[in-house]
C-alpha cells in the first residue's frame, strides 16, 4: 500500500523542457513533474539534428535544467557526446585508434572532461602514435584554453575544433576521422 506522501502529491503534469539561448529557446522535449520545481537539475539528451544545422547524425547534446519559470525549465549547454555504438563502427581493419581522456580548463576557468579520439588511414608505428597523440594533445590544449566553455562547445558542434587538430596531425600521418567521444562539464 501506498504511503500518505505519494498519495496527497496527485497527479503528475507534463512540462516543457526549453534549449539554452545559443539554440533560440526552442522546445527540446517534455517531461512530467509533479510541481515544476522537481525539474531542476535534470538532463535531457537530444539528437544534435533536431536542434541545430549540423550534419552529425550521431552526435548528441546533453542540456541541463538550470532556470524554472511559469511555462517550463530553461536549461544550458552540458555537454557533447557521440554514442560507442557509432565509434565502434568507426574504427576499421588496418587502422589505429588513438583514444584519450583529459580534463582541462577553459578560459572562464570551467573545468571539462574532454575525450579526443583519432583514427589513422592505414596501420601506423607506435611511435607514430605517440607523436600524434602528443601533437594532438597540445593543439587541443591551446584551442580549449583560447576560449569560454560554451564556444568550445559550438566550436566542437560546428567541427572547428576538429579541423584544426586534423590539419596538424595530418603532416605527421594521414588520419580519417576526428572527433570527441565526450565533451562534459566537471562536477
Amino acid at each position: 500500500m501506498a504511503n500518505k506522501s505519494t498519495l496527497k502529491k496527485g497527479k503528475k503534469k507534463w512540462f516543457d523542457i526549453y534549449a539554452s539561448k545559443e539554440f533560440r529557446e526552442q522546445i527540446i522535449g517534455e517531461t512530467p513533474a509533479y510541481d515544476i520545481n522537481e525539474l531542476k537539475g535534470r538532463a535531457v539528451i537530444v539528437d544534435i539534428g533536431k536542434i541545430a544545422d549540423v550534419k552529425k547524425p550521431n552526435a548528441r547534446l546533453i542540456f541541463q535544467v538550470t532556470e524554472v519559470k511559469d511555462k517550463g525549465g530553461f536549461t544550458e549547454l552540458f555537454g557533447y557526446e557521440i554514442p560507442q555504438s557509432h565509434l565502434k563502427r568507426s574504427v576499421r581493419i588496418n587502422s589505429s585508434k588513438i583514444a584519450d581522456s583529459l580534463k582541462l580548463k577553459t578560459k572562464d576557468n570551467v573545468e571539462i572532461i574532454i575525450k579526443p579520439m583519432l583514427i589513422t588511414k592505414g596501420k601506423a608505428a607506435r611511435n607514430v602514435l605517440k607523436s600524434l597523440r602528443k601533437v594532438m594533445i597540445e593543439e587541443l590544449k591551446r584551442e580549449i584554453g583560447e576560449r569560454d566553455y560554451i564556444e568550445v562547445l559550438m566550436d566542437i558542434i560546428r567541427n572547428k575544433i576538429q579541423v584544426s587538430i586534423k590539419n596538424n596531425v595530418k603532416k605527421i600521418h594521414p588520419v580519417t576521422f576526428c572527433d570527441f567521444s565526450k565533451v562534459q562539464r566537471r562536477g
